[in-house]
């Protein structure tokens, strides 16, 4: 028995010091009385615990604890579990369509995607998962609740659901179904004015924005609006070639991380779509990651007016580290608005603000964000001042795509009363 605890104690000593040297720490003194602690620990569970315990497993667990202890976007990966995260940057795959993060504990969705089952229920931002099937998510790892959530296509599907805005619970039944995320949805909206929705940043995201301005800027256009509403997020590279897409020689974003690799400023290149000619990016509290960037990066260079509710507010960038078939889900950075502002937390002030009045939830009102997520990577900026926001109407159709087009309509007036 002391063999083997020696044996685990050399284990885990090495792979710390492994770590440290290869994360390149300034500091290479080890926490001996917590490695000690560790491993100790370590072999009581492995020799009392009520039932054996596959050592893999242990150490398997004891990954997924360091991770879970970080922030809410680390995490543990096994083989399916990659296989998943491909599968919804692909933009192709079976289940209900809800992008959803931790909060405090609870499984909280960001946004319900447009033309799912998830959104087809009325699910929004803030709303909170308890039970999938009758299990309740309570002990469960975040994972495993998103392999609960898909499956195959046709099958049922029951989520037990908390509405913090109205204080209710609620059930409803999904069927799944094949998730094929259109990333892009162009149309021209007027004789004279481009709409291009962003439903998710993936690997096709900035050839499928190309195409989409291609084809409207056949017509004689005078602005664009680029809708990112409820747009979860996505790559950090697709969120880069759609920003220069609109910018020219401008920073787009910076990355500050620990490791040199992630210390970076990204620029535009030149020959920028549409130049000289105004665009309004529409938000949400649905907006998050991807989304910010692009958003942020056309606010920053003044290159577009940002109109609707203050976005998510995650200003942090993942990193997959795979090995041995698993991986993790590693923070590695934070990431930087042209200006030198992290959104981390705070998320983007639209220039204008312009709040959703008819319809209910979070769209209307923000009650949930990065900001709100227990063990969130804190904002290294002060909250900004608040915009006054005009007094709004009801509308009964989208009524901050109607104020956009207004926007731009005014700005083209101007323009050539100016001329």
């Amino acid at each position: 028995m002391a063999i083997m605890y020696q044996s685990i104690r050399y284990f885990i000593a090495t792979i710390l010091l492994l770590t440290t040297f290869t994360a390149g720490a300034k500091s290479t003194s080890l926490p001996i009385e917590q490695v000690n602690r560790f491993t100790y620990f370590l072999e009581q569970i492995r020799t009392a615990y009520v039932e054996p315990v596959d050592d893999g497993e242990l150490i398997e667990f004891a990954i997924q604890g360091m991770l879970d202890g970080l922030d809410p976007h680390s995490e543990y990966l096994d083989s399916n579990e990659i296989q998943d995260l491909r599968e919804t940057t692909e933009g192709n795959y079976g289940g209900v369509g809800i992008e959803l993060a931790m909060n405090d504990g609870k499984l909280t969705i960001i946004s319900a995607l447009d033309n799912t089952p998830a959104s087809a229920a009325g699910l929004t931002s803030g709303d909170i998962i308890t039970a999938i099937n009758g299990t309740s998510f309570r002990g469960m790892r975040f994972a495993q609740a998103l392999k609960l959530l898909r499956g195959e296509i046709g099958t049922a599907l029951t989520l037990d659901i908390y509405r913090e805005s109205t204080d209710k619970s609620f059930s409803v039944s999904l069927i799944r179904d094949e998730i094929v995320i259109q990333s892009v949805r162009y149309e021209q909206l007027s004789d004279s004015i481009g709409y291009i929705q962003i439903r998710q940043f993936q690997s096709d995201t900035t050839q499928d924005v190309m195409d989409a301005l291609d084809a409207l800027l056949l017509n004689d256009l005078t602005g664009l609006v680029l809708d990112l509403r409820d747009n979860p997020g996505g790559t950090l590279s697709s969120a880069i070639g759609v920003s220069d897409l609109f910018l020219s020689d401008n920073t787009i974003v910076s990355t500050r991380g620990r490791l040199e690799a992630m210390n970076q400023e990204i620029k535009a290149t030149p020959n920028e779509y549409f130049a000289n000619k105004p665009i309004v990016v529409l938000i949400n509290g649905g907006s998050a990651s991807a989304s910010e960037i692009v958003a942020g990066a056309l606010q920053d260079t003044k290159r577009a007016i940002v109109m609707g509710v203050k976005s998510f507010g995650k200003g942090s960038v993942q990193s997959i580290l795979e090995h041995d078939n698993v991986a993790i889900k590693l923070t590695t950075a934070r990431y930087y608005t042209p200006s030198g502002h992290s959104i981390q937390g705070l998320g983007i002030t639209p220039d204008i603000e312009v709040a959703v009045t008819q319809i209910s939830g979070s769209q209307a009102k923000q009650l949930f964000s990065e900001r709100s997520l227990y063990g969130a990577l804190k904002g290294e900026d002060k909250a900004p001042d608040k915009h006054s926001t005009p007094p709004s109407s009801l509308a009964e159709s989208d009524y901050q795509l109607y104020e956009a087009v207004n926007l731009l309509v005014a700005l083209n007036l101007y323009a050539k009363l100016n001329q």
